[in-house]
């Protein structure tokens, strides 16, 4: 019985894999075991490289791209910060500022302090061509225990996990990594019993962040 199969099996909510990378040049994240239970796991993958420390969580970075379940994934970390007294910031790579990604990031930053306002939170929208680059350069002048991320496509983190990362080991190679399955979670809804009305006068509505079953999970638009 494999990983995967033996967490099925015993209903694991979390798999912890210890990694070294795959080769001797630590140009790939992480080594083939733990790559395919990363893009395959149903359940979130905790992922400690060998020479992070992990001792505490006080420093959480949490990645978006502004899709419909990341505020799903986001009160996963809140709660989990609250076990540790975490801090948490959010992180947007952008190719370029624009109005519409700005509009995006302002947006998610409202309802992220409407949903979470006792939580310590901190935004931060980053200018680069290359998603990688972006947040190693990013967390490597930020202290940072805890990197999660939420896989949703299989294509992206293939290309996260194999290519050549030798200019962003420095970061890759200290910093654990949270993977959320994005299928797997819920949508978030505000509090409201159906639409929350915004400052601008405009209505957003969200499906509860419970767990129901696949045919009756509805994205949001």
């Amino acid at each position: 019985m494999n990983i995967l199969e033996e967490a099925k099996a015993r209903e694991a909510g979390l798999i912890v894999m210890g990694t070294k990378g795959a080769t001797s040049s630590r140009k790939l994240l992480f080594g083939s075991i733990t790559t395919e239970i990363i893009l395959n796991s149903d359940v979130p993958v905790l992922a400690i490289p060998q020479d992070s420390s992990l001792k505490h969580f006080k420093e959480i970075s949490f990645t978006t791209d502004f899709h419909e379940r990341d505020l799903g994934s986001l009160s996963q970390i809140v709660e989990l910060g609250k076990l540790f007294n975490s801090n948490i910031r959010v992180l947007h790579v952008a190719e370029e500022k624009s109005l519409a990604t700005e509009i995006k990031f302002r947006g998610f930053r409202e309802l992220v302090r409407e949903q979470f306002p006792e939580a310590p939170i901190t935004f931060q929208m980053l200018m680069d061509d290359d998603f990688f680059v972006g947040i190693a350069e990013f967390l490597a002048g930020h202290p940072t225990h805890l990197l999660v991320m939420t896989r949703y496509k299989k294509n992206f983190w293939q290309k996260m996990l194999t290519r050549n990362h030798s200019k962003e080991m420095g970061f890759y190679t200290n910093v654990p990594l949270l993977t959320l399955v994005g299928d797997s979670i819920a949508p978030f809804e505000m509090p409201s019993r159906s639409k929350k009305k915004l400052k601008n006068n405009s209505y957003v509505s969200f499906a509860l962040p419970v767990k129901v079953p696949a045919a009756d999970r509805s994205a949001t638009r």
